[in-house]
Order: C-alpha cells, then structure tokens, then sequence
C-alpha cells in the first residue's frame, strides 16, 4: 500500500514539474502583444526555441533560425525594425572575407560575426576582432566594402539597437547621392552621421541637429594621396611624423584632406588642399 501511495505521488510530481517547466518556457510570451507575435511568425516562420524580452519601447525574440542565434525587434504594434544575426566567418560573402584577410586588420582575430538588418536600411556585416586586449568592430557592405573601423576601447562590443532616419536627411542624400544605400546612421556630440554606399565608395555624411548639411568624408589610403599631400610631412615642423590616417572632406565652401599625423605618442591633424598648401 505505502510503495503504491509513493508511486502514484511521484507520478503526480512527475506531471507537476513537467506542467511548471511547460509555462515556463511560454512565460516570456505571457505579456508580448498578440500582433507582435503574429508578426513574428509571419517573418520568421521556421523560427525555433523563442524567447521574448521587452527594452524599453520594443518587443525582442531570441530564436534559432538555420542554427543561427537571432534577435528581431519589433514595434507594439507588430512592425519589424532590426533583427542581428550571428553568423561564422566562413559563411560570410567571399568579398568581405577577402577584403578582411587582406586587409589592415588582417592579424587581428575575428571573434565575433553579426548581420545586422534594420528597416529602412541596407544590410550591415560587423566584423568584431581582436589583438591582445584590443578590440575592433568592422562594418562591411554587403558588396565587402569596408565602411568603418570602430576601436572598443572598454572591450564592451557594440549596441546596437533599431535606428530611423529623418526625412529631411533622406531626401538630401537622394537628391545629391543618387542611387545611395543607407547603412547606419548615428547622432552623437551634436552632429548625424550617416553611413553610406555611393557608386561603389563608402561615404560619411554629416549633418546638424537640424538636418542642415555640413561635410561628407572619405577615407583615403595614404598610397592613393596626391604627392603634394604626401610631402606635407618632410616640412621642418613636422619631420619624424607619418600619415597614420586621410579623408577628403567636401564642404558648401571647400574640399581638402584631413590628415591624422602620428610621432610616438603624439598625435596631430593638418587641413591640406590638394595642392600640398596647409589651411589651418
């Protein structure tokens, strides 16, 4: 009598466990709204393994799709903004391994491979890599053009969260960058800079707080200045500095190239014209 009153009593735990184990897996999608999760589903239909959280105004589903770990965000109404997909550096395009392996950071060690997709945007592959206790987020196209180099002082990795883009911004890079893709677009230090693929170049157009135009920027590779440029650093002032880094910046007013100079650990930057003539 008692082994049956044990048996049946361990078979009731047994269902119990099982029942408290089953809502806890769907309790993350107790406060998630309906729409959202339909629009989950629409999106993601092969999804696997979904668990929801809530950041401040948006609903995140972490699943597996294809063995790939994904988050997609979604507004509370059910509109999709950003989903970031961690893939390995074997399944990226060809192009931007390429481009990483010969490239400037090509000793670094990828640790980490994100494809980022947001509304209203292009597609972003983020190249995370480090050498010793440096880190480096790497931004490519999806043609492998190397838009950014972002150094992660406190190893603390990107943030990366949905973004929109103004109208007002939109329409100027339509109308003086046609046929442009928009890749990320971030607003810091009382400026918008926006990231952008235009005929096959990386380009950072920079915009105030009120949307006005005031530079857009080009990274230059120091073997592709002018000479005249180049010669900058054999002037008394600056003998022993070499060119670390180079932009050509366009203004309303002018055009000229921003060196970044480095001796040691000293650094400077010089305005040059494309005549060779410093202008600050």
């Amino acid at each position: 009598m008692n082994f049956k009153i044990l048996l049946l009593a361990g078979s009731l735990l047994s269902i119990s466990l099982w029942s408290c184990n089953d809502d806890d897996e769907n309790d993350s999608a107790k406060h998630i709204p309906e729409p959202v999760k339909i629009a989950l589903t629409q999106k993601y239909p092969d999804a696997k393994k979904v668990e929801w959280e809530t950041k401040r105004e948006y609903h995140v589903a972490e699943f597996y799709q294809n063995k790939n770990e994904v988050s997609a965000w979604f507004d509370g109404s059910g509109v999709w903004l950003m989903s970031q997909t961690d893939l390995q550096f074997t399944a990226l395009l060809i192009a931007i391994q390429n481009d990483f392996k010969a490239g400037a950071y090509k000793s670094w060690v990828v640790e980490d491979v994100d494809m980022l997709e947001r509304k209203d945007f292009d597609v972003v592959y983020i190249l995370e890599a480090e050498l010793g206790k440096e880190e480096v987020d790497l931004y490519y196209s999806a043609e492998g053009i190397l838009v950014k180099a972002i150094k992660d002082k406190d190893n603390q990795g990107g943030n990366n969260t949905p973004q929109a883009i103004d109208s007002a911004i939109a329409e100027f890079i339509a109308k003086n960058y046609e046929g442009a893709r928009i890749l990320e677009i971030e607003r810091e230090h009382q400026i918008v800079e926006v990231d952008i693929i235009h005929k096959n170049k990386a380009l950072e157009v920079v915009f105030d707080l009120n949307n006005n135009w005031l530079h857009t920027s080009q990274e230059v590779q120091v073997d592709k200045l002018p000479l005249a440029v180049t010669q900058v650093v054999n002037l008394p002032q600056y003998q022993g500095y070499f060119i670390d880094e180079a932009h050509f910046i366009e203004t309303k007013d002018a055009s000229y190239y921003l060196l970044e100079l480095e001796k040691g650990d000293t650094e400077t930057q010089l305005k040059v014209d494309e005549q060779g003539t410093i202008l600050n």
